[in-house]
Parts: structure tokens; sequence; C-alpha cells
């Protein structure tokens, strides 16, 4: 785990889905695999892709909009896609290799939990994304 500052905001393009953990949970009614299978077939899919979390209600216990994309811009192209710009700011940044991606993924999203709930460092639930390039995955995550 480390620290980032990021220092100038950086734009999404993608497919967006509103969604909660107690979904997610449950393989008959995930819909974040499906989101993810839909942007693996698009021209948005890039050698450095992005997951980005945001519109938190009640921190990371109720829904939140994820946007999955990459900084690929096919204005006037991609009719359903969403953007979002990920705002300058400070973050954690936790990595994981990535073999089975479902799992690792989730795995590493429950050491973060488990990790904010004993640290004196809060987290400010504005943006976090999950970066991906080759097999691995940092997932950074806005604090205060």
């Amino acid at each position: 785990m480390r620290e980032f500052y990021l220092d100038k905001p950086l734009k999404i393009t993608g497919y967006k889905v509103t969604t909660n953990n107690r979904l997610e949970l449950n393989q008959n009614t995930a819909i974040i695999p499906n989101l993810w299978k839909k942007f693996s077939n698009s021209d948005l899919f890039n050698d450095v892709n992005y997951g980005v979390y945001f519109n938190y209600k009640n921190k990371h216990f109720d829904d939140y909009d994820l946007l999955v994309g990459s900084t690929k811009s096919l204005s006037g192209v991609c009719n359903d896609c969403d953007s979002i710009e990920i705002q300058s700011g400070k973050f954690l940044v936790f990595e994981a290799d990535i073999k089975q991606i479902a799992t690792d993924v989730s795995s590493l999203w429950m050491k973060i939990w488990n990790h904010f709930k004993t640290c004196n460092i809060k987290r400010s639930y504005l943006t976090d994304f999950e970066k991906y390039i080759d097999n691995k995955v940092e997932i950074y995550v806005s604090i205060l």
C-alpha cells in the first residue's frame, strides 16, 4: 500500500451501472460481470482499463455507481457511453496480481475494507478506481 496524489483530473469513458455490494455478492443478481463483458467487447477496451466507483450512498453499504472504461475518447461513436472525471486528490493505492479476476479483485477489496476499519486514515467516498494493466490491478481509494 502506498499514498498517491493525482495532480490533474483523469477522464474515463465507458459504460455505467448502479449497484450495491449486496447484489454483487450473489452471482444471480450481480451486474458487474456483464458490464465488464460489454466493455471488453467494445472499441473502448484498451491496454489500461478502469473501474470507477462514485455516487456512494451511505459509504459502501448501499448503492453506488460504477463506470467501466478507459481514457480512449469515442465522442459521437458511442451513444450509450458515459464519462466521469476523476478529480485530483489523495488516494491510498492497493495492488495485487490477477490470476482469477473476480476472486482476486474481491479479495483485495475485502483487505481494503478491513484496513480502513483499523487505521486512522479516513476514506472520502468521493471517487475510487481500479486500474487494470496486464495481469495487475491497482485500487485507488480516495482519502481525506
